[in-house]
């Protein structure tokens, strides 16, 4: 349900049809390795919930050390930061550059996220799709 809802949110968002696209193949990249189901953290940890928790607190055991001791909370701000520059923000963290360097794209993708969070609502016709 997780990219589904994400698809569904990013393709009817108000932006730019080319910011969809990429956008949703961002996601696509992002889910080689993480989930965006709330409980399945296996081989990085979910995208579920991750906006308002605070970092490392999902149930992945395999967090670096500076993910896991840091006492921050991923606000937008923070998670857009670290879609950029993720060893700027976090250093030592395993995370590897996303190269995503447009400013859209990334708050295309954070709003995304953070609708995961609280509204998963799909329109039963775009279920099916």
């Amino acid at each position: 349900m997780g990219f589904k809802y994400v698809e569904y949110n990013l393709s009817n968002a108000d932006i730019p049809s080319s910011i969809q696209q990429k956008s949703i193949s961002a996601i696509q990249n992002c889910m080689e390795c993480h989930s965006l189901d709330e409980h399945d953290s296996v081989r990085a940890p979910s995208l579920a919930k991750v906006l308002g928790a605070k970092l490392g607190s999902t149930d992945y055991q395999h967090n670096s050390d500076s993910l896991r001791n840091d006492e921050r909370i991923w606000t937008r701000e923070l998670l857009s930061d670290f879609l950029v520059a993720p060893e700027t923000v976090i250093p030592g963290t395993t995370m590897p550059s996303s190269n995503l360097n447009d400013p859209l794209v990334v708050d295309a993708i954070v709003s995304a996220l953070d609708g995961l969070k609280n509204d998963v609502s799909i329109p039963p016709a775009e279920r099916e799709r």
